[in-house]
């Protein structure tokens, strides 16, 4: 039963919204509504680029010699600050980068940065979902994982 609802699911967002994919089909089978694509393809370079080159909306992946480095963008909050997530070891936390169907970065876990907006959000294919607690430092937002601020 869930399969015939799954493929109906599909036909359906295919014909009403050709760009979504399989997270949009979970959006529409839990009826969510799905953010504006903001990232619109996932660049894959072998050496980072610097960060005044990084456009507003694009999503960069650093992979060299087989290895996943560095994810390089934007916030996509707008205060002009480029993000840079490690996806290697030994960096802690370290982020993981997948390419949906539709050619879209993904990133896991979430983004919270600690200086400057403060912004908090997920990259679901190429969508950003913003967390209830953005612009709050994560040390006064949740103390119990981040602690006090250091001065």
């Amino acid at each position: 039963m869930w399969r015939w609802t799954k493929n109906i699911i599909q036909a359906l967002s295919s014909v009403f919204s050709p760009g979504k994919t399989e997270s949009a089909e979970e959006s529409i089978s839990e009826g969510r509504h799905l953010p504006d694509v903001h990232f619109d393809n996932l660049t894959i370079v072998d050496k980072a680029p610097s960060n005044d080159v990084v456009g507003p909306k694009q999503f960069i992946e650093v992979i060299y010699k087989d290895v996943p480095r560095w994810a390089i963008f934007k916030c996509p909050c707008s205060c002009g600050n480029t993000i840079s997530l490690p996806l290697q070891r030994p960096h802690s936390p370290l982020w993981r980068v997948t390419e949906s169907r539709a050619g879209r970065p993904t990133l896991h876990p979430s983004v919270w940065q600690n200086k400057g907006c403060m912004s908090h959000f997920w990259i679901e294919d190429g969508r950003v979902s913003w967390c209830g607690d953005s612009g709050i430092a994560p040390s006064i937002a949740r103390p119990d994982l981040y602690g006090r601020p250091r001065n």
